[in-house]
């Protein structure tokens, strides 16, 4: 009877501590998702407005003040020779769907610090230098939707995949992490060289819908 009652004790403590180790995760979820996938009070590198007229703002630059250097794409992920930040995306006209992303550098703001021929640098930087683009879902920006593509390929316009496709409710704000990342093959030319980089979202053709007063969530 004895060995009954404590197996039963046993059981309602494991059963408390599975209960406590769930609701630590959902608080802990619920905290990282608030900092990390959907901070509204964070400052993102840019800023995408699409404003009430369907108009199009943009604040900020992909490549800041920092330097790339060449690495491996596994020292990318760690922050070793790359530059992350975060894009935001403020929806203020309608429900849209996101189908394409690119870039945009431009060449009059291309800044190169060493005696290479400008031309000569600047495709090799549009050849060298590649962009990872990922999508925050739950806790993590652990969806890829642009996997290391040079910023060549980036230029006319980058389709997603049906599957990675997203749309944006009206008043809606989704952050996206970036990466650029110099492969390895990189030469001297890239050296000590600084770009201003704008990101653009459906290149390709919009797909805005306009829809009304609706505030729903992104």
């Amino acid at each position: 009877m004895n060995k009954l009652k404590n197996s039963r004790k046993l059981f309602k403590i494991v059963l408390q501590l599975l209960v406590l180790v769930l609701i630590g995760g959902y608080i802990t979820t619920s905290v990282v998702q608030s900092t990390f996938a959907s901070n509204r009070d964070g400052k993102p590198n840019v800023i995408i407005t699409i404003n009430k007229d369907g108009s199009f703002t943009q604040e900020g630059n992909l490549f800041g003040d920092e330097l790339l250097y060449p690495a491996s794409v596994e020292d990318a992920e760690k922050g070793i020779g790359s530059i992350s930040g975060v894009i935001r995306i403020n929806n203020q006209y309608g429900r849209i769907e996101v189908t394409n992303f690119g870039v945009g550098v431009d060449k009059d703001k291309f800044v190169v610090g060493n005696e290479y021929p400008i031309d000569l640098v600047y495709s090799s930087f549009l050849n060298d230098v590649e962009l990872k683009i990922e999508k925050g879902t739950l806790f993590a920006f652990d969806k890829t939707l642009v996997d290391y593509a040079s910023l060549r390929d980036l230029l006319d316009g980058y389709t997603l995949d049906e599957r990675d496709r997203f749309t944006i409710n009206k008043g809606s704000i989704v952050d996206l992490k970036y990466t650029l990342h110099m492969a390895e093959k990189a030469g001297n030319e890239l050296q000590n060289v600084t770009a201003d980089m704008e990101f653009y979202i459906n290149v390709s053709g919009d797909k805005i819908i306009d829809d009304g007063d609706d505030n729903g969530g992104g």
